[in-house]
């Protein structure tokens, strides 16, 4: 494969730690070790501007930037990697295939007189990028589809006169892992991802939170996140701005739970990590994290939004160590099925097809 080139698209470059920009990182690592030539186009006109910066400075720091992002992750040197203002024909090689990773991104490239071979990784359902219509359009479009997550699958396979790929993310169990067993930690400490996508649904987490505390004044708390430490988190909490996955990993060990409040995930990437890492996963029954979370066998499922059933829940596990051991052991499996390694390798081999 060293005479093909693989271009990846992603949306505007960012200082922030970004589960869907790490699932490309990954897959654009190991291509680059396969010894296959990879590119990585940011489309700069897809991101959020700051605050009163005009547009054309905007641009200008974004082609600064990417000179310097990922800082939060580890890219092979030997990937190339440019911010385009407005990505066209011109940016291919007759010959590279095209991988984008998001919707709108994916309407772009159908309306371009390309000949390329095109993958369309599919991480969500973006109904936030595009109406729904145009959305279930890009399904459409003839593209090679890999879904992350069954219900996407069911939902692109359905669209789609082309039945996709279903390739999970993987985590690498090099960097997540257990080193400190679940009976060796304190019992009343939870982990949570600190996220201002409203999806996520952090403020219902803090709200659980602060009802543990009352009840539980002996309860410890992490929150983790790529914003600057927010003002509505109080003093009790800590809280770790753009950790490394190492020190995430440590984080994860010195909880016994963590806790997902999310309205929707693609796959839920941080709740598998935590399993991967010995917590025991407390979650709202969104659709990505059942991929791997099964209720009362290897995690406790919660319906979405339901703070008291959130809060029941952990208070139950605080005061039943047997089935919160149980489920952390049980959790075990998810470690074989969802390792970073097949995933990687099962996206090499889809690319491998299409030469």
């Amino acid at each position: 494969m060293c005479d093909t080139e693989v271009v990846f698209i992603l949306p505007a470059i960012t200082n922030r730690i970004a589960g869907g920009y790490k699932v490309i990182y990954q897959n654009a690592n190991y291509l680059s070790k396969q010894g296959v030539k990879v590119s990585i186009l940011y489309n700069a006109n897809k991101g959020k501007n700051g605050k009163n910066v005009p547009k054309k400075l905007m641009l200008l720091l974004r082609k600064i930037l990417v000179k310097l992002e990922p800082r939060w992750f580890e890219l092979d040197k030997k990937i190339i990697k440019k911010s385009i203002d407005n990505i066209s024909e011109e940016h291919f090689d007759k010959k590279s295939i095209i991988v984008v990773t998001s919707a709108d991104i994916a309407l772009k490239v159908k309306s371009m007189k390309i000949s390329n071979k095109v993958v369309y990784m599919i991480q969500d359902y973006e109904k936030w990028i595009l109406k729904e219509s145009e959305l279930e359009e890009t399904y459409r479009s003839g593209f090679i589809n890999i879904t992350v997550s069954k219900w996407l699958e069911e939902i692109v396979d359905n669209i789609s006169e082309k039945k996709s790929y279903y390739i999970p993310n993987g985590i690498d169990s090099q960097i997540f892992y257990e080193f400190i067993k679940q009976e060796k930690r304190n019992k009343f400490s939870i982990a949570m991802l600190y996220h201002n996508d409203l999806r996520k649904n952090t403020e219902l987490g803090l709200k659980v939170l602060d009802e543990l505390k009352k009840k539980y004044p002996e309860l410890t708390v992490d929150l983790f996140g790529s914003p600057k430490r927010p003002k509505n988190i109080p003093d009790w909490i800590r809280y770790s701005e753009k950790i490394s996955p190492v020190e995430l990993n440590k984080l994860y060990n010195r909880n016994s739970i963590f806790l997902c409040t999310s309205d929707y995930e693609g796959f839920g990437l941080t709740g598998l990590e935590s399993m991967f890492s010995g917590c025991c996963l407390v979650s709202t029954r969104c659709l990505g994290v059942q991929e791997y979370a099964k209720h009362r066998y290897n995690s406790m499922l919660c319906d979405i939004g339901d703070k008291e059933q959130l809060v029941n829940t952990i208070d139950l596990l605080f005061n039943d160590s047997n089935l919160l051991e149980e489920l952390v052991r049980n959790s075990k499996e998810v470690i074989e099925k969802f390792s970073l390694k097949k995933s990687e390798k099962n996206f090499y081999n889809v690319i491998k097809k299409m030469e």
